[in-house]
């Protein structure tokens, strides 16, 4: 799953904002965009498959949510 690393291997990267402005495919950096700076918030986007399932794990510091 080359295209998962390759994901995985950006995602969490400071240049997260460029791959967000693509309109194919950035879904996932879009949400990313939204954790650090529409909420900043600490956070962590992670994606996997095996056989029959394609997961995202996302976790993220509440901590200021609760502020």
């Amino acid at each position: 799953f080359e295209v998962i690393d390759d994901i995985n291997s950006h995602i969490n990267g400071a240049e997260v904002t460029l791959k967000a402005n693509r309109e194919k495919g950035s879904g996932l950096y879009k949400v990313k965009k939204i954790f650090d700076i529409d909420l900043k918030v600490e956070n962590k986007i992670s994606v996997g498959a095996n056989d029959n399932e394609f997961f995202v794990k996302i976790m993220y510091s509440n901590v200021s949510f609760l502020r």
